[in-house]
């Protein structure tokens, strides 16, 4: 390791959500696929929320709604 390389940590990146690259932290649209960071994240967001309780009722569904966590 060179002199210049000790003691220096990698840059941190954040995930666009629309492509999947990671970009600059504080980057305001993906220099990859131009989105919005923002509402980028906000359309995953409820994305992610809508799979978590489809998948809550499909496994009451499958299980009850008694059954134990399956989680």
């Amino acid at each position: 390791m060179t002199k210049r390389a000790q003691g220096r940590l990698a840059p941190r990146f954040v995930l666009c959500r629309a492509c999947n690259h990671f970009v600059r932290p504080g980057a305001r649209t993906c220099a990859f696929c131009e989105a919005d960071m923002a509402q980028a994240e906000a359309d995953y967001e409820s994305a992610l929320r809508e799979a978590l309780e489809a998948t809550a009722a499909v496994e009451r569904l499958l299980f009850g709604a008694a059954s134990p966590d399956r989680r």
